[in-house]
C-alpha cells in the first residue's frame, strides 16, 4: 500500500542501516568535503542559485564549471544558504521511486549538504510501502525538537 506520512525528521547516519536496498549507493557519496570546499572558496559561488532546482540552475548549467564539478558546486550553494538562515525543505524518499541508485527522488545534493556540515538529522517527506517506511522511522526518526536544535547547532559549529 502505498501512502504519504508527514514530514519526518530522520538520522541519515542512522538510515545508511536501514535494510531496504533503495538507499544503498547514495548517488553523491562521490563528492569529497575537499571539493565541497573547493567550491566554497570560489568566488562564483554566489552565481549558483541554492532555491532553484537542479536542471533549473542556467548560470551553473552554463558555467565554464568543469561538468565533474558541477554537483559540487551545487552542494556548497545549499551550505551558503543555510548558513546564512536559509529554508531546509525536506527531503523526499520513496520506496517506490528507485531513482540513481536511492529512493530519493528530490534532495540528493541538501543531503550531502549536511552531511559535510556534520549534521546528521534532516526532514523527509515519506512514500511508499508502509512497512519499510515504518521500519525507517522506528530506526532512524528523531524527535522534531531534538532534530532543530542539533540543525541550529550543526550551523553554528560550521560559522
Amino acid at each position: 500500500m502505498k501512502r504519504v506520512l508527514q514530514t519526518n525528521w530522520l538520522d541519515i547516519r542512522l538510515m545508511r542501516d536501514w535494510p531496504y536496498p533503495a538507499w544503498q549507493g547514495f548517488q553523491y557519496d562521490y563528492i569529497e568535503d575537499i571539493q565541497i570546499a573547493e567550491a566554497l572558496a570560489d568566488d562564483r559561488i554566489v552565481n549558483v542559485n541554492a532555491s532553484l532546482d537542479w536542471e533549473a540552475d542556467h548560470w551553473l548549467m552554463e558555467s565554464d564549471i568543469a561538468e565533474d564539478k558541477k554537483h559540487s558546486y551545487r552542494v556548497a550553494a545549499i551550505i551558503l544558504a543555510l548558513m546564512n538562515g536559509g529554508y531546509l525543505s525536506k527531503i523526499e524518499l520513496d520506496t517506490y521511486a528507485l531513482n540513481c541508485c536511492s529512493c530519493v527522488p528530490n534532495g540528493h545534493h541538501r543531503v550531502r549538504a549536511l552531511e559535510y556540515l556534520k549534521c546528521r538529522v534532516a526532514p523527509f517527506g515519506l512514500q511508499g510501502t508502509l512497512d519499510e517506511l515504518e521500519q525507517l522511522v522506528e530506526l532512524s526518526g528523531v524527535p522534531a525538537k531534538q532534530a532543530k536544535r542539533i540543525l541550529a547547532n550543526s550551523l553554528r559549529r560550521e560559522k
